[in-house]
C-alpha cells in the first residue's frame, strides 16, 4: 500500500501501476465482504451429510449460522466478552448440530469430568446451549458441555435451571493449545417441537470462562433479565422437520442381597419393570410405567432439621421428572407416592398452552390422579390450575390450587395471586391464599407479600408439608451495586420484615426483622470470586410453637400437627456464610448461625472442603454440628455429622464413588442417650450406551446406641446390602 501512496504523491504512475492499484483495492474489498458474509450468515444450513462427532469441528459446520459476538452477563453487563467464542449451528432432518471454539490458553482450562448433571461438571469452564424448539418463550431445554466432556441437561424457566429433565444427546470435545472445541448432536426425537413445514426456533449460548469468572452470552436484550427465553436469538427458516412416530422403551432388571449381621438372616430380591415413552405428535408425550425402580433415586443427603415442618426431598424418578416444569407450589409432592405398580402420563404443549395428566396405582392400592393446566404468553399474564387426588377404599384426599400472575413494565412488575384448598382431616375444607406485588430489576428487588393459611391447612397427603394456622404480612427491599471495575464485583444490601399472627386467634402477632449484606469480591484470577454474607436478626417480640402441652393451663392452639402453646423468645442472632470459588482446585463453604430454638441458645456450624485432585478425581469432606444448650422447652442436644466422599471418573461413561459417613447424636439428659450411626457406601456406574446403565451399589450400615447411666452399648442395626441394576433404552 505504501508503494501506491508514493506513486500517487509523485504523480509518476503508468497503466500497469493503475491496474495493480485497483487490483489491490478489489482484493481488499473481496476479503472484507467475505468476512462480512461469514459474520452475517443467518440462514440455517441443512447439511446433506452427518458430521462425525469427535470434537474436531467438521468443515460442514462453517456453512451454518455463525455466532461470535458475545457480551458479558457477569461481571460487567453488556461489555464485550474477553473470552473469544465462536459457535456454529446447522441441522439435518433428524438432528440439530452445534459446534464451537472457545479460546483460552490450555493451562487456564478448569474442567472436571463427572456423572451427568453433577455440580462439578458446570462449576468450571463450560458452554450452555439453550433451545426453545416451540418458540413460545415458556421454557427452554439446556445442555451443558465442558472441556473434559462432562455434560448436564435440564429445563430453563423463569431464570431457574432445573436439572431433573433428561434427554439423549451426543457430545465430544478436544483441547488445543489456545482453545477447546466441542461438537453437539441433539436428535429431534428427544424434544417436542412445532408441527410446521417451516419453523423458527430460539437459541441461546452462555459461556463460563472460569479463570476470570466471566459469563457471556450471544444475545442480551434486557440487562435486568438476560436469560429470558422469549428474548433468545431466533433461528428462522428451519424446513422439513417432521416428528417421526417415536417409541422409547427402557426396561430394567434389579437384583439385591441384604444380610443382617445381628440375626444372621439374609434376604435376596429380584424385580423388573420399565417405562415406555410414546410420542404420537411433535408436541405430545405419552409415558407408561410398570413397577418402576425406586433405586433410580440416589441416596438423599442427611438434613439436620430443627423445625416443626418435615423436609421435602427432591424427586429424581424419570417418570415424574418428565413434568418437572409443572406442578409448582405445595399442591403436589410425588415423593409421597412410594412403591408403584403402574402409571401413565399424558402431557402436551400447544403454543402457549401446556397440560399434564398423570395416573398412578401404588402397592397399597392407592390411586393417585395429578393434573396441571397452564396458559401464559410470558409477557403480560399467566394462568394455571394444579390438582392432586389420592383415592383408596377408606377416603379420598384432594388438593386444588390456582396460580394467577400479571406482568407490567417489561415483566419488572409482577402481580401474583395463589389460592389453594384441601379437604382437611377434620371434615371441612381448609385453604391458603397468597397475594403479592414485586418489582425486580438487576439492581432493585422490592416486594410485598400476604399469606393466609387456615387452622388445619396442610396438603401433605398429596402435596408438601407446611405450617398451618398463620397469617403472614411481609415486605422486603434489596439493592445491588455493580462497580465498573476493581476488587469488588457486587454488593447487595437488603432488609426483610414480617408480621405474623395466628389465623384463629387475636392478639397473637409477632415480628421478624432481618437485615442482610452480601458481597462478592475478586482479589485475583488465582483466587477467583469470594462470597460473603451476613444476616442479623434483632431480639424483638418473637414466638415459637411449643408442642409438649400436656398438663399446661395456658391457652392452647391447634394446627395440622397438633396442639401447641405460643411461647415468646426474643434472643438476637446472626448468620454468616462464606464461599470460595468452586472452579478452583481447592475451596470451601462455611456457614454459622446462632438462631434461638425453643428458647435455647444454639451454635450451628456447617462446612465443606473440596480438593479436585485431577480432572477425573475429586475429594470432598463435609461436617455439620448442631449444639442446643438447652432450656425449659428444649433438652440439651448435640449432633455431629461427618461425610467424606471420593469420586473417580475412569472416562466419560464409567464413574466410581465412595462415601464414608458418621452421624453421632448425644443427649446428655437423665433419660438421654448417645447414638452412633456410621455408613459406608460404594457405587459404580457404567453408561454402556446412551441412556443405558449398569449400577453396582454396596452399603454397610451400623447403628449403636447407649442409654445414659448404662455402660452397655446396644447394636440396633448392622447390615450389608448389595444391589445390581441393569437398564437398556431402546428407541424405535
Amino acid at each position: 500500500m505504501k508503494k501506491y501512496q508514493k506513486i500517487l504523491k509523485t504523480g509518476r504512475y503508468t497503466t500497469g501501476t493503475i491496474a495493480g492499484f485497483f487490483s489491490f483495492i478489489l482484493l481488499q474489498l473481496t476479503f472484507c465482504f467475505g468476512l462480512l458474509a461469514k459474520e452475517a450468515n443467518t440462514e440455517p444450513y441443512l447439511t446433506p451429510t452427518k458430521p462425525v462427532i469427535d470434537g474436531i469441528i467438521d468443515s460442514s459446520f462453517y456453512q451454518g449460522i455463525h455466532f461470535s459476538s458475545f457480551k458479558q452477563i457477569e461481571p460487567y453487563i453488556l461489555m464485550d466478552a474477553k473470552g473469544k467464542t465462536e459457535i456454529y449451528f446447522m441441522y439435518d432432518l433428524e438432528n440439530i448440530y452445534i459446534a464451537g471454539k472457545l479460546f483460552q490458553e490450555k493451562s487456564t482450562i478448569k474442567a472436571s469430568s463427572g456423572r451427568k448433571d453433577a455440580g462439578i461438571v458446570y462449576e468450571g469452564d463450560m458452554l450452555l446451549v439453550a433451545i426453545d424448539p416451540l418458540n413460545n418463550g415458556n421454557a427452554a431445554q439446556f445442555f451443558i458441555i465442558n472441556p473434559a466432556n462432562g455434560i448436564a441437561d435440564g429445563l430453563l424457566m423463569n431464570n431457574n435451571f432445573d436439572f431433573k429433565w433428561d434427554a439423549i444427546f451426543h457430545t465430544a470435545t478436544k483441547i488445543y493449545e489456545d482453545h477447546w472445541s466441542f461438537e453437539f448432536q441433539l436428535p429431534i426425537s428427544s424434544i417436542n417441537f412445532q408441527n410446521k413445514e417451516e419453523q423458527t426456533w430460539a437459541v441461546m449460548f452462555i459461556r463460563n470462562f472460569a479463570l476470570i469468572q466471566e459469563k457471556s452470552a450471544n444475545r442480551i436484550i434486557d440487562k435486568d433479565n438476560p436469560l429470558r427465553v422469549d428474548d433468545f436469538y431466533k433461528v428462522e427458516g428451519l424446513k422439513h422437520l417432521k416428528q417421526k412416530l417415536t417409541v422409547q422403551f427402557a426396561p430394567y432388571l434389579f437384583s439385591s442381597f441384604n444380610r443382617d449381621l445381628i440375626t444372621g438372616q439374609s434376604v435376596a430380591g429380584l424385580k423388573s419393570g420399565g417405562e415406555l415413552k410414546f410420542r404420537p405428535t411433535s408436541s405430545m408425550n405419552i409415558i407408561a410405567t410398570v413397577n418402576p425402580d425406586f433405586a433410580q433415586v440416589e441416596a438423599d443427603a442427611v438434613i439436620v432439621n430443627m423445625n416443626d415442618v418435615p423436609v421435602s426431598l427432591p424427586e429424581r424418578r424419570p417418570f415424574f421428572t418428565e413434568s418437572s416444569d409443572l406442578y409448582p407450589g405445595l399442591a403436589v409432592n410425588t415423593r409421597n407416592i412410594q412403591d408403584i405398580n403402574a402409571g401413565i402420563k399424558l402431557r402436551q404443549v400447544i403454543g402457549n398452552f401446556k397440560y399434564d395428566a398423570t395416573w398412578v396405582k401404588d402397592k397399597e392400592d392407592n390411586h393417585w390422579y395429578l393434573g396441571n393446566v397452564r396458559y401464559t404468553n410470558n409477557k403480560t399474564f399467566h394462568a394455571e390450575a394444579v390438582s392432586g387426588v389420592r383415592n383408596n377404599a377408606e377416603r379420598t384426599d384432594y388438593n386444588i390450587t390456582t396460580n394467577l400472575r400479571a406482568w407490567a413494565f417489561n415483566r419488572r412488575l409482577t402481580f401474583y395471586n395463589w389460592f389453594g384448598t384441601i379437604n382437611g382431616q377434620k371434615g371441612k375444607n381448609e385453604f391458603e391464599t397468597v397475594n403479592s406485588v414485586q418489582w425486580v430489576s438487576r439492581e432493585l428487588n422490592l416486594g410485598l407479600w400476604s399469606h393466609h393459611k387456615s387452622e388445619f391447612y396442610n396438603p401433605n397427603i398429596v402435596g408438601h408439608n407446611t405450617l398451618s394456622n398463620e397469617i403472614i404480612y411481609a415486605g422486603w427491599a434489596n439493592y445491588t451495586y455493580f462497580p465498573k471495575e476493581g476488587l469488588l464485583r457486587q454488593i447487595t444490601t437488603g432488609i426483610h420484615a414480617s408480621r405474623k399472627e395466628l389465623y384463629d386467634a387475636d392478639n397473637t402477632e409477632f415480628y421478624v426483622l432481618r437485615p442482610r449484606v452480601q458481597t462478592v469480591i475478586h482479589p485475583s484470577d488465582a483466587w477467583g470470586n469470594l462470597e460473603f454474607a451476613i444476616t442479623y436478626q434483632p431480639g424483638i417480640n418473637n414466638y415459637f410453637r411449643y408442642r409438649n402441652v400436656e398438663g399446661k393451663e395456658s391457652v392452647i392452639h391447634q394446627d395440622a400437627y397438633g396442639p401447641f402453646l405460643l411461647t415468646n423468645q426474643s434472643r438476637g442472632s446472626f448468620e454468616f456464610k462464606i464461599n470460595t470459588d468452586n472452579s478452583k482446585k481447592v475451596g470451601l463453604m462455611l456457614q454459622f448461625n446462632n438462631y434461638e430454638i425453643r428458647k435455647s441458645a444454639s451454635r450451628n456450624t456447617k462446612g465443606d472442603v473440596f480438593w479436585k485432585i485431577s480432572s477425573k478425581a475429586n475429594l470432598t469432606y463435609g461436617i455439620e454440628n448442631v449444639l442446643l444448650e438447652g432450656s425449659a422447652f428444649q433438652v440439651r442436644y448435640v449432633q455431629t455429622f461427618h461425610r467424606l466422599k471420593a469420586e473417580y471418573n475412569l472416562n466419560d461413561v464409567i464413574n466410581i464413588r465412595s462415601i464414608l459417613q458418621f452421624n453421632d447424636v448425644f443427649i446428655p439428659h437423665e433419660y438421654g442417650f448417645e447414638e452412633k450411626m456410621p455408613l459406608i457406601n460404594f457405587t459404580a456406574s457404567w453408561q454402556y450406551s446412551k441412556g443405558s446403565f449398569i449400577y453396582l451399589v454396596i452399603n454397610k450400615y451400623v447403628d449403636n446406641k447407649k442409654m445414659n447411666g448404662q455402660s452397655e452399648i446396644v447394636r440396633l442395626a448392622d447390615s450389608q446390602w448389595i444391589g445390581l441394576k441393569l437398564n437398556k433404552t431402546f428407541i424405535f
